[in-house]
């Protein structure tokens, strides 16, 4: 399907992107996702708002990524499209793009069986547990079928979705853009494979499942070179940030840096996560005199750094905001 798209991208590139609409969504219905990871989609792939209304509820996904409840109807200038259950609807302010109506047609069909779905007794047990909005009765049966207590403590692992999981723990892949990743239930490292980066939930009873799986995806987004591993739980309100919009002066200026210079992003990262220039230096693999130099650099185009507590705070919430920015 990329190589046609692809191809057809080349030779005419409304029908391409129109192809590229059907495979997304395709891809995602497969994977047997949730209704926000459907509208977080059309977002990504519209560029601009997005929504679900019945009667029971609306949900709504702004253009920058936020979830916000809705009326149970949608903006008179809206986009829609009926779904078997309510409507859908695409936000557009002005001219309307030409994929605007395969999205939403899309979106519709994805909605309308992933509605089905939620009915289906052979529906992934996980994929049940790690949604938010699974109704309990749906959940109660997840449960029993994973043979866990509601009380029972678990933590989600996420992982890329691309990573081929060995044989044994239960997996589902679900979200989209750069929420989208492999869910694993196991608290086992090792069960994991040699993923290239890997997320570590927060602890919490099974009825909260989707919690922990919320918090893997951060901390696999959080993730690097550096510390391919990153555990939820050590972030502690830091995985909050997920929830800042990133067009701060403080991140912007670090984005630039970075592009500009190829040792920001790992020098930073290491000083952000050791306690002293020496030990940022050893992680890095270089001279103290070096660091030194880097830091001083860091300093003047920031104008802070991290040789005050607070700058080191300030300098570690610029990072971590930049990097889920980036992914």
């Amino acid at each position: 399907m990329q190589e046609l798209t692809g191809r057809l991208m080349s030779l005419d590139p409304e029908a391409g992107e129109g192809l590229r609409v059907v495979a997304h969504f395709d891809a995602l219905v497969d994977a047997q996702v949730g209704l926000e990871a459907l509208l977080r989609a059309a977002v990504m792939l519209s560029g601009c708002p997005a929504g679900y209304a019945d009667q029971a509820h609306g949900v709504r996904i702004a253009a920058d990524g936020r979830r916000h409840d809705h009326g149970r109807q949608p903006p008179s200038d809206a986009l829609t499209r009926t779904t078997a259950d309510g409507v859908v609807w695409l936000e557009r302010s002005g001219r309307r793009h030409p994929t605007d109506a395969m999205v939403l047609e899309r979106l519709a069909l994805a909605v309308g069986i992933g509605g089905r779905r939620r009915v289906a007794s052979d529906l992934d047990p996980l994929a049940v547990l790690v949604e938010p909005e699974s109704p309990q009765g749906a959940q109660r049966v997840a449960l029993a079928r994973l043979r866990l207590r509601p009380d029972q403590l678990l933590r989600i692992w996420a992982v890329p979705d691309d990573h081929d999981l060995p044989a044994g723990p239960p997996s589902v892949i679900t979200g989209s853009g750069a929420a989208r990743a492999r869910l694993v239930l196991t608290d086992d490292r090792n069960r994991l494979g040699d993923p290239r980066r890997a997320g570590r939930g927060i602890e919490v009873p099974a009825v909260a499942a989707a919690e922990s799986a919320r918090t893997a995806v951060i901390a696999l987004r959080l993730a690097g070179d550096l510390f391919p591993t990153v555990d939820a739980g050590s972030l502690g309100v830091l995985v909050r940030l997920a929830d800042v919009p990133d067009d701060h002066g403080d991140v912007t200026a670090l984005a630039e840096l970075i592009k500009e210079r190829s040792w920001a992003e790992d020098t930073v990262e290491a000083l952000i996560n050791t306690d002293s220039l020496r030990a940022a230096a050893k992680l890095l693999g270089i001279h103290h005199a070096t660091l030194q130099a880097r830091v001083r650099t860091v300093q003047e185009r920031l104008g802070y750094g991290p040789d005050t507590p607070l700058g080191a705070h300030r300098l570690a919430a610029a990072f971590l905001i930049n990097r889920l920015r980036q992914r």
